[in-house]
Formats: structure tokens, sequence, C-alpha cells
């Protein structure tokens, strides 16, 4: 016969408070960089406003 066990305590360890979420956009010109866009062409699309 199958008995539940106990649920598990973790009242010794503190849960780690999460990060606060990145800002739109923090990451846009690492990855345009990645895509292989150059430094120019991210600057000539920030410009023309096609990123933010």
């Amino acid at each position: 016969m199958w008995q539940p066990a106990p649920a598990p305590r973790f009242s010794r360890s503190a849960p780690e408070r999460p990060a606060p979420a990145v800002a739109i956009g923090a990451d846009t010109d690492i990855v345009l960089a990645e895509a292989g866009f150059s430094a120019e062409q991210i600057a000539r699309m920030r410009t023309a406003g096609t990123v933010a």
C-alpha cells in the first residue's frame, strides 16, 4: 500500500531573490553583432529608428 511522504521543509535555507529584469533593448547591440551586423550598420539602424 502506498503512503504519502511528508512534504519537505526548507525553513533553514532562504531562497535567493530574483534579479530584476533587463531593460528592453539592453542586449540589442550584442544580438545584432552576433547575427553578423557591423558596428556601423547597427549605428545606422539606430539613427534610422529601426532598432531602439
